[in-house]
């Protein structure tokens, strides 16, 4: 029998006989490549493509048949069959053994996700090393880390067991294998400080917190966490007791779940809605809730095909039931803060919960979470709590994930996140986070907690972010596509709106062909006809100049921003300035705000309010969303938005830019740079772009962070700011990589400012190079062959 192990360097055997090694690291990485994806069909073009990607098409494929070649040599110097474990033909490649083969990956995920101590040993037993650990593809290392998820959990399982048990040797043994792997990894410290103390070493434990202490200044420049701290003064009081550990770490396996939630009512129609030609989209939302195993929907379709319409009577309903909601709406690149939907989406929950239910939760984890959630201090009664720039990443997403977890022993929950594509890198991962943790501690006592985005991107957000692509692998995401209304529909939905009236159904068809079905062209269509005096309805007739023409031809815009121009006409001057000003601030606003930026009194401004509500163009927001008003739609506010000269918006821009620093300081640094960014404002961009980075990577949304900086360091670059400020940005930067963990750009990052820091002769450089350069090694397991 053909034994294949993977996790480690590649070793090949049968019958305890080790095959002779594969010669080349890509003939490694295409059999562990095709033995993961055993019985797979897989295309010679992807794979050419995935392991030699910068060579010409015809060199990629010829070097893809030498790598099976290649494979097919070792398996036959065993006198085994290639043909028994490949399958080949001119345009696919398929591992699927036809006689019997054993491959340790399928076998250590199934012994990592039981509960049984002997099963979780076993294996640890089988995890020789990280997956392919002399193989450094793209694919590899997505698959490395997850296995190490899975082994990293399987040792703190097998740790709190043995502490359970007293049995602190083997604790101390399974620790020290934890540190090995993950030496900044808290919770096995702890467990040898506890172990040591309970086998008589005080000054064993203690020595091992200074460890920790030394350890985690060196790498990270903190202190050990407060639950560490604690355990230490315990040791040094002589009164410590054991509590089991809480990792707060990744949950790779699914468990299985008993989720007790209200069922909602089955309802055949959707008419008192206005959700025509939705039946089977609610239909789709309704299943996945009751019955779907994924915790994750994305709702996709065109921008103004009523998502979020249709997500809100969703909403509505589970409200009915008692399940509570927290909606989040992601903010375009520069509008928000860091993490602005998740903070949206948890003030909406909390503060919305019944009493009794936001009363059981925990002071302590109350505190966490307004530390997160500043806005949540009000809501808890805590009259002080510590700026949210002391939080690292471990401590958010634990706080949110506690809390969750509190709730949901309660109630059913159900978060909301709008425009999802807009969302960053490190939200993703913060949401996956969040459904591996809650998915590792369900129980019967907990209820059903569920996420629904919000796509208008069909493409894009399925690349967007491995953290996706992860959940998507493990079948935790469901996608329900959402598309135009067909001619029945849009029939359906004008007849019923006026009542039945005459000349609807020609109306409606008239709408269908020049909007193709989409419902805010549709909507807005029909407000912009009826302002304009074109048409009206008594509920008899629609009648009107427009309804007087033969063939009915609409005069309908081919765009969104035509159509809102046609909405603002009837408006006054001051009205269309009060929007646009408010277009300028962004999705959402508050009066004083375009009181900034126009000078005006707050009175007209309210009158302006009124009008604009009243046309739709801007709604009102309830507490406890902290703006008070936001545009009905992000289509709308871009097209006013692009309604204003280039030289006007970028005055206004700059206006906001100054009042918001006179009034709020850094803490608006987010919003400052969004208004310095189309300000064309370049050296203050700058300024404040290593601002908003900084309070970025103070809440470990490093993706953002990065990003900002790099436009930072390409403006800079033109502008040409002094050195020191681009050796800043250069460092910050740097920075953020290593927390990302993209080696190209660690390994670029460290040799320029290496270079800067030398020329400049600022002290330490040589440690901050060294240091990125072996985080990125250790990113591309360079350090497993030193």
């Amino acid at each position: 029998m053909l034994q294949i192990r993977l996790l480690g360097i590649l070793q090949l055997s049968v019958a305890g006989n080790i095959l002779p090694v594969l010669p080349t690291q890509k003939a490694v990485g295409l059999l562990g490549y095709l033995a993961v994806h055993s019985g797979k069909e897989l295309s010679r073009e992807h794979l050419a493509e995935l392991f030699w990607p910068d060579r010409p098409r015809v060199n990629a494929r010829r070097s893809l048949h030498t790598a099976l070649w290649q494979i097919r040599s070792v398996l036959k110097e065993t006198g085994l069959n290639p043909d028994d474990f490949l399958v080949t033909t001119s345009s696919t490649v398929t591992w699927t053994p036809q006689v019997e083969c054993w491959m340790d990956v399928p076998e250590f995920e199934k012994a990592a996700t039981q509960a049984s101590p002997q099963m979780l040993q076993n294996a640890i037993d089988l995890y020789r090393g990280s997956f392919l650990s002399n193989v450094y593809e793209d694919w590899c290392l997505e698959e490395r880390y997850r296995l190490e998820a899975y082994y990293l959990r399987a040792l703190t399982k097998l740790i709190t067991h043995y502490l359970s048990g007293n049995r602190f040797t083997r604790a101390m043994e399974t620790s020290r294998l934890l540190l090995k792997a993950d030496p900044l990894n808290e919770i096995a410290h702890r467990a040898i400080m506890t172990a040591h103390y309970h086998l008589g070493n005080r000054s064993g434990a203690i020595e091992q917190y200074n460890d920790c202490v030394r350890l985690l200044r060196k790498e990270l420049n903190i202190d050990p966490s407060e639950e560490t701290r604690g355990l230490y003064q315990s040791i040094l009081d002589e009164r410590i007791t054991y509590t089991e550990p809480v990792t707060g770490s990744l949950s790779p396996e699914t468990l299985e779940k008993s989720l007790r939630h209200q069922s909602i009512a089955s309802e055949k129609h959707l008419e008192d809605t206005g959700l025509f030609g939705r039946e089977r989209e609610y239909q789709s939302l309704t299943e996945w809730w009751e019955k779907g195993s994924e915790m994750v929907a994305v709702l996709k379709g065109e921008q103004g095909v009523g998502k979020t319409r249709l997500a809100q009577e969703f909403v509505r309903r589970l409200q009915s039931t008692g399940v509570s909601i927290g909606w989040g709406r992601c903010l375009p690149v520069g509008q928000g803060v860091p993490h602005f939907s998740i903070r949206m989406a948890l003030l909406d929950l909390i503060s919305n919960i019944p009493p009794a239910v936001r009363a059981s939760i925990p002071e302590w984890q109350a505190a966490e979470i307004s530390r997160f959630v500043p806005e949540l201090a009000d809501v808890f009664g805590i009259k002080t709590i510590s700026g949210t720039q002391q939080l690292d990443q471990n401590q958010i997403f634990s706080a949110i994930c506690n809390v969750v977890s509190t709730i949901s022993k309660s109630v059913s929950i159900l978060f909301v996140l709008d425009d999802i594509h807009w969302a960053s890198k490190s939200t993703f991962h913060l949401l996956e986070f969040l459904v591996r943790y809650l998915l590792s501690v369900q129980t019967g006592a907990n209820q059903k907690v569920c996420i629904l985005t919000i796509s208008s991107d069909t493409t894009q957000l399925i690349n967007q972010t491995i953290s996706l692509v992860r959940l998507r692998r493990d079948h935790l995401v469901r996608d329900i596509m959402i598309s135009n209304l067909l001619p029945e529909d849009v029939s359906q939905w004008i007849i019923s709106a006026s009542g039945g009236a005459k000349n609807a159904k020609r109306l409606a068809d008239a709408l269908y062909n020049k909007t193709l079905g989409n419902p805010l062209f549709i909507r807005e269509t029909l407000g912009a006809l009826i302002g304009d005096g074109k048409l009206r309805t008594d509920n008899v007739t629609w009648e009107g100049p427009i309804m007087k023409t033969g063939p009915l031809r609409l005069p309908l815009a081919t765009s969104i921003q035509q159509l809102i121009e046609a909405r603002l006409q009837p408006l006054g001057a001051k009205a269309v300035e009060t929007i646009q000003a408010a277009a300028v601030i962004g999705t959402y606003f508050d009066v004083h705000e375009v009181q900034l930026i126009l000078g005006r009194e707050e009175q007209p401004i309210f009158k302006d309010l009124e009008e604009l509500v009243a046309a739709h163009i801007i709604e009102v927001n309830a507490p406890p969303k902290k703006h008070e008003f936001e545009f009905s739609h992000h289509l709308i506010q871009q097209a006013v938005y692009e309604m204003i000269l280039p030289p006007a918006r970028a005055l206004l821009h700059r206006k906001m830019a100054r009042k918001l620093i006179e009034e709020r300081g850094e803490r608006a640094a987010s919003r400052i740079l969004y208004h310095y960014r189309n300000s064309s404002d370049f050296e203050a961009f700058v300024r404040w772009a290593v601002i908003a980075a900084r309070q970025a990577i103070g809440l470990s949304d490093y993706a953002t962070a990065a990003a900002v900086l790099q436009e930072a360091e390409e403006i800079g670059a033109k502008i040409q700011i002094p050195a020191v400020s681009m050796l800043e940005i250069i460092h910050l930067l740097g920075e953020s990589y290593t927390f990302i963990h993209d080696r190209e750009k660690i390994y670029a990052y460290a040799k320029i400012y290496a270079e800067m820091a030398q020329q400049m002769n600022v002290s330490g450089w040589q440690e901050t190079s060294a240091r990125w350069m072996r985080i990125a090694r250790l990113a591309t397991g360079e350090l497993a062959q030193m």
